[in-house]
């Protein structure tokens, strides 16, 4: 993996700036886990006509799903509901079907998973947690 974007994965596991769900707040949002492993996410929405007002998150896991859980957030705060959705099928379809990312700063970030095939799971855990949260609107 390239040393800036190694950087960069350190610097946003440094700084969550959307890690910011309460544990009293768990039960009303949605949660995705797998049985396999750890990793288990939580997601809040904060919708108001069609559009991400808030988006936070919390959980336990590997620094892989925190760090993907963050990096959606950063892509998908103040988006249209709809576009939030394409953003997370362009990245189910990267772990469920190695389909390339598009370019971008957050989307680069990610790239390395490529390399790390088993480790996808770790970003489908985020994923469909923030499917379940924004399909419910």
């Amino acid at each position: 993996m390239d040393s800036s974007i190694q950087i960069k994965i350190r610097n946003v596991l440094s700084d969550f700036k959307f890690k910011n769900l309460e544990e009293k707040d768990f039960a009303k949002s949605s949660v995705y886990y797998l049985t396999n492993c750890a990793d288990k996410i939580y997601v809040k929405a904060n919708i108001k006509k069609n559009k991400i007002i808030k988006i936070s998150w919390n959980g336990e896991g590997c620094s892989i799903s925190f760090l993907s859980s963050e990096l959606i957030a950063r892509l998908i705060n103040k988006k249209n509901v709809n576009e939030a959705k394409e953003i997370l099928k362009k990245l189910k379809d990267f772990a469920d079907n190695d389909i390339s990312l598009p370019k971008g700063d957050i989307f680069d970030l990610l790239g390395f998973l490529k390399e790390h095939p088993i480790r996808k799971r770790c970003l489908l855990v985020a994923v469909n947690s923030y499917l379940l949260e924004l399909n419910k609107f």
